[in-house]
C-alpha cells in the first residue's frame, strides 16, 4: 500500500510539471518565444548554437518588415557579430538617412554623417545639410554659426555668400571707430569680400587724414593730386598750416608749390608780391630777413596738434601746446 502511494504521487507530479521545449518543437513553432524558451533550458552547445542561428534569422526577417530605428538597434545589441549583422548595419544607416532627410533640423543630418561618413546616401545628405544649414544662417546669422558652417563646408556651394555675411558681421562688430590695426587685419582676412573692400577703403581714408593732419607738404600735395574726395575743411586747415610755416621760413619753393594747387588753395596777392621780392634778394639779405622774421615770430606751427592743456595757477594762465 505504501509503495502504491509513492508511485501514484510520482505520476501526479510528473503530469503537473511543464514540458521542456526541445529544438525540434521550437523549430516547428518557429517563433522567437519558442527559441528563447529552448535556449533558456537547453544545455547542449550544438543545439543552442543552431537555435540561436535560427532565432537570429527569424528576427532579421521580421526586422526587415518593421519600421523605425529602435528595432534595428535592439537586434544589433543582441547579435553584434551575428550572421546578419552587416545587413542590419546597412539597414540601420539607410533608416537613419531617411529619418534625417525627412526631419527639418540640421543635427539629424550631422549625426548621420558622423556615424556613417562613407554611406552611399552621404552625398545626398551633405547636399541637404548644406542647403538647410545655410538657410538657417540667413535667418539668424552669427559669427560663430557661420564659422562652424564654413569649417564643415570649406568649398561648399554657399561659400561666397557665407564669407560675405561673415565679413559684414566682423566689420559691424568693430563699431563706429575701429582701430587701424583691426581694419588692416579684416581687409587682409576678407580681401575678396565687399566688407573687406570697405575696411580697406576706411583704412586708406584714415591714412589720408593722417597725412593731412601731420604729413609734410610734399605728401599733402601728392595726396591732393591723387585723391578727390577729401574733407574740404581739413584740406584748408592743412594748407594754411603749411603756408604759415613756409612764410615764417621764407620757403619760396614750398609757397610756389602751394600756390600751384589752385583747385584747393588761392594765394593772397600780397603773398605773390612778397614771393617776387624774395626772389630778388641776395643771399645775405635773404638770411638777414629770415633772422628778423624768426625773432619777431618765434612760434612755428607744429606738424600736428594732438592735445591742448590749459594749466591755471593763482597768478597766471598758461597755455601749453603739445605736439
Amino acid at each position: 500500500m505504501k509503495n502504491f502511494c509513492l508511485i501514484l504521487t510520482s505520476v501526479v507530479l510528473l503530469g503537473c510539471s511543464p514540458k521542456v521545449m526541445d529544438l525540434k518543437t521550437a523549430s516547428n513553432l518557429n517563433t522567437p518565444e519558442a527559441y528563447r524558451s529552448f535556449l533558456f533550458h537547453s544545455e547542449s552547445e550544438d543545439e543552442r548554437f543552431a537555435a540561436r542561428l535560427k532565432l537570429e534569422t527569424l528576427l532579421y526577417f521580421q526586422l526587415k518588415q518593421s519600421t523605425g530605428i529602435a528595432p534595428v538597434i535592439t537586434f544589433l545589441h543582441e547579435f553584434p557579430k551575428g550572421k546578419h549583422h552587416r545587413e542590419a548595419h546597412r539597414l540601420l544607416a539607410t533608416r537613419r538617412a531617411e529619418r534625417a532627410l525627412s526631419s527639418k533640423g540640421v543635427w539629424p543630418l550631422i549625426r548621420f554623417l558622423h556615424y556613417h561618413p562613407r554611406h552611399p546616401m552621404g552625398k545626398q545628405v551633405r547636399k541637404v545639410l548644406e542647403a538647410r544649414w545655410f538657410e538657417q544662417l540667413e535667418k539668424t546669422p552669427t559669427i560663430t554659426g557661420i564659422r562652424r558652417y564654413l569649417d564643415y563646408f570649406p568649398l561648399g556651394i554657399h561659400f561666397r555668400p557665407a564669407m560675405e555675411r561673415l565679413a559684414a558681421l566682423e566689420l559691424a562688430k568693430l563699431g563706429d571707430n575701429p582701430s587701424p590695426e583691426a581694419l588692416s587685419l579684416l581687409s587682409i582676412a576678407y580681401a575678396d569680400t565687399k566688407a573687406g573692400a570697405r575696411a580697406k577703403a576706411a583704412l586708406a581714408r584714415m591714412r589720408h587724414l593722417e597725412v593731412l593732419i601731420a604729413g609734410e607738404f610734399h605728401a599733402v600735395a601728392a595726396l591732393l593730386l591723387r585723391e578727390k574726395n577729401l574733407p574740404g575743411d581739413l584740406v584748408a586747415a592743412s594748407l594754411k598750416r603749411h603756408m604759415q610755416r613756409a612764410v615764417l621760413s621764407l620757403d619760396g619753393k614750398t609757397l610756389e608749390s602751394l600756390c600751384s594747387l589752385t583747385t584747393h588753395y588761392t594765394c593772397p596777392k600780397q603773398l605773390s608780391l612778397a614771393m617776387k621780392r624774395w626772389k630778388g634778394l641776395s643771399k645775405a639779405r635773404h638770411n638777414g630777413l629770415l633772422q628778423m622774421v624768426r625773432k619777431a615770430a618765434p612760434f612755428v606751427p607744429y606738424p600736428s596738434l594732438k592735445t591742448l592743456t590749459v594749466a591755471m595757477n593763482s597768478t597766471d594762465l598758461r597755455t601749453i601746446w603739445i605736439a
